[in-house]
């Protein structure tokens, strides 16, 4: 009989996944890109976290256990108390049932200054942290990536600038209800996890307004983020998301009432706040600038935008062919990279070739899909939710083959990967056109595109890319030919007003006839 070998399985500090080896999950996954020195450091912490789990982890306090189940929100108070004991919570849903009552408990002295607390219907609580913005879950990598994936999230880490509170505290939930309820803000939750961050920055102990008497330390705190490299424009957002905040606790809390004084140094600390905002700007224009700078001359051509789809077109209608015909097979039968690659093929069609924004992919529901207008060039899908959605409507011309694939991606791959979905992601991914393996909604399709090109190996480009380059190549179209284009890009109001002369859903299909022109003229 073979001796029994044990393995201990080390958690990994970025996705919260506990690898078969984690040296080398990190230097092909969460790391990638780091030298070994920092993939050594982050080895030796996990071994740590291990050893004290198994010393001091595994024990609970009867008395703390009590004082769980007596919590106004023991659910809230149980997860927050395993994630600070080193356990893994997976697949926490954003809004926790409500507690079915209150306990007759005493309360914490900061709920003096805890607005509107009552109109939170539930609680909250984080999800683990992940090293990145997976939206397929694909298999194949390339060997390069994002580079904020590796250094800059390891420095962030070492700071403890992602340690934060729970945002199951009254504070932050309500600043949660504000936003996605009375604003109507889908990124909800990320902007209360900077508040979260920044709070603990602040105060380790518990989340409170204190802070707007310590302006130089609110200072150091956005000095900090900018030297651990992060970009400009996310260290603005850190400091838009506070802003938000603080401008929800003075109009739509009742701290006026409950807190004069707190109140006053609330609105006082505006005005420190927008000067802090005054260098932040001149520094993202500046790497905005930064940016043109490097791609000064390397424009991309109409045809260089669409070459990735030339290049996988024979891949992707081999693929079309099985699921059709008398010898048709169930999507099932294909190979999970087979079934990826059909969805980031239709994904490259609508931003590369259609030119539509990535929030046109991610949005996009099956109510639009079926309800989508039918016509002898094929149909038009008019997608409400995007970055301009506000005043337009977004627009997908597909044509008959086009509107063919997408069906038999919609009959026969979408319902296999709706099959690995996650309890909590049923009731969103079964109304969203695009899902990843996972069964997830999509949340960043530049991530596809980008493994789509890494698979090729071709130069990445990106929806921004072939916007700009088409838009570029129109210029010299005539007025008719011009207003299409632009029509088809989606332009805002102000461009419309200008450039735009046509109104019907038809007129689309001129727009991609046109894009194919530019395409064949500028090769």
């Amino acid at each position: 009989m073979s001796a029994f070998h044990s393995r201990i399985y080390f958690l990994c500090p970025h996705c919260k996944k506990a690898p078969r080896t984690l040296p080398g999950h990190l230097r092909t996954a969460c790391m990638k890109g780091s030298s070994e020195e920092d993939i050594r450091a982050t080895v030796i912490q996990a071994k740590k976290e291990m050893a004290d789990f198994s010393h001091t982890g595994r024990f609970w306090e009867y008395q703390t256990i009590r004082e769980i189940c007596g919590a106004a929100n023991p659910l809230a108070s149980l997860l927050e108390e395993m994630t600070r004991k080193g356990l893994v919570v997976r697949n926490v849903p954003p809004l926790l049932p409500a507690p079915t009552c209150i306990p007759q408990s005493s309360t914490r002295v900061a709920e003096r200054a805890t607005p509107d607390a009552e109109r939170a219907p539930a609680a909250l609580e984080p999800e683990p942290e992940s090293v990145s913005d997976d939206s397929s879950e694909e298999n194949y990598q390339s060997s390069g990536g994002p580079n904020w994936t590796s250094d800059v999230r390891v420095e962030m880490a070492r700071k403890g600038l992602y340690k934060k509170h729970s945002i199951a505290h009254p504070l932050l939930q309500g600043f949660f209800v504000y936003l996605s309820v009375d604003l109507g803000n889908k990124r909800s939750k990320q902007e209360v996890e900077n508040v979260s961050r920044f709070m603990f920055f602040m105060d380790p102990n518990e989340p409170s307004l204190s802070f707007v008497r310590e302006v130089e330390k609110v200072r150091e705190y956005f000095n900090v983020l900018t030297h651990t490299q992060l970009a400009k424009q996310t260290v603005l957002n850190y400091w838009k998301s506070l802003k938000r905040f603080m401008r929800y606790t003075i109009t739509s809390t009742s701290l006026q009432s409950k807190d004069k004084t707190l109140y006053m140094d609330c609105k006082d600390f505006i005005d420190p706040l927008d000067g802090i905002r005054a260098g932040m700007s001149k520094k993202v224009n500046k790497e905005l600038t930064q940016k043109r700078y490097r791609g000064y001359g390397k424009e991309k051509l109409p045809a260089d935008c669409v070459a990735i789809l030339d290049l996988a077109k024979t891949d992707f209608l081999a693929l079309i062919g099985k699921l059709q015909g008398p010898a048709a097979v169930s999507g099932e039968l294909l190979e999970k990279s087979d079934r990826l690659l059909i969805l980031y093929y239709l994904e490259a069609i609508i931003m590369l070739k259609l030119l539509q924004r990535p929030g046109v992919v991610t949005n996009m529901t099956v109510e639009e899909w079926q309800g989508r207008t039918r016509f002898p060039e094929g149909s038009c899908i008019a997608v409400k939710e995007h970055k301009t959605a506000a005043s337009q409507i977004a627009e997908v011309p597909l044509t008959t083959d086009q509107d063919l694939w997408f069906s038999l991606y919609f009959n026969h791959i979408r319902p296999v990967m709706l099959q690995g979905s996650r309890s909590g992601d049923d009731a969103t991914a079964e109304g969203q056109f695009c899902v990843s393996s996972s069964g997830r909604p999509i949340h960043n399709p530049c991530n596809d595109l980008y493994r789509l090109h890494a698979k090729y190996k071709v130069p990445p480009v990106s929806s921004g890319d072939a916007r700009m380059a088409f838009e570029t190549a129109a210029k010299n179209l005539p007025e008719l030919e011009r207003n299409a284009v632009a029509r088809l890009l989606g332009h805002t109001p102000e461009t419309a007003e200008k450039h735009y002369r046509m109104r019907t859903p038809a007129d689309a299909f001129l727009a991609q006839r046109l894009v194919e022109n530019i395409t064949g003229k500028t090769q």
